[in-house]
């Protein structure tokens, strides 16, 4: 899962997006334009959903410039829409957390949080794969997998799996921050898609 951000009104955008009739005449065509289109400056901008959350949160957390009643619309690819001013302001605002150094901080600490996070989930996932070959030692099945184990054994294999903590998944870094700031200056307001 992903989350596609599209500028309402891009500015200096060259191209215009490609439209669906192309797609259905010649998709070689349609996806070599569109790929020209999304290449510039506040058309498109991408991430994955690990590399959203940690962004959108950062973005509401220190721009002040997403109303309390639409942070949650941040994490949701539902084509929220950010308004044109929005937009600028975010932009502005963090690029001000760049060039003082704030980013940079928060990346250095959230990285090393999150490598710490990282061992102690390489410790869970080895406890999950002792007690995994246990089970199918015990049940004489190497592919078992934790569904079909007994319920005893699969209510081990979950307690073990709760341990598990999901924010090491979460990268976070400054070259992330400033592709965003550069989408949104451009982008004369985007849909969270």
């Amino acid at each position: 899962m992903g989350f596609d951000l599209t500028g309402l009104n891009p500015k200096k955008a060259k191209y215009k997006s490609p439209s669906h009739d192309l797609y259905k005449q010649d998709q070689d065509k349609f996806f070599k334009e569109l790929e020209k289109y999304q290449n510039q400056k506040g058309t498109y901008f991408r991430n994955n959903v690990w590399w959203w959350r940690p962004l959108a949160k950062y973005v509401i957390l220190f721009t002040q410039c997403v109303p309390k009643d639409e942070e949650q619309c941040w994490g949701y690819n539902d084509n929220h829409i950010v308004q044109e001013e929005d937009a600028k302001q975010i932009a502005k605002q963090l690029r001000y957390l760049i060039k003082t150094g704030h980013t940079k901080n928060f990346a250095r600490e959230w990285e090393a949080k999150r490598k710490k996070i990282e061992k102690h989930n390489e410790k869970v996932e080895k406890e999950l794969s002792e007690h995994t070959k246990k089970v199918q030692l015990k049940m004489k099945d190497n592919n078992l997998v934790p569904r079909d184990f007994p319920k005893k054994d699969h209510d081990k294999w979950e307690k073990i799996y709760s341990k598990r903590n999901h924010d090491g998944s979460y990268p976070f870094s400054v070259e992330n921050v400033e592709e965003f700031a550069q989408f949104c200056e451009h982008s004369g307001g985007f849909s969270i898609g």
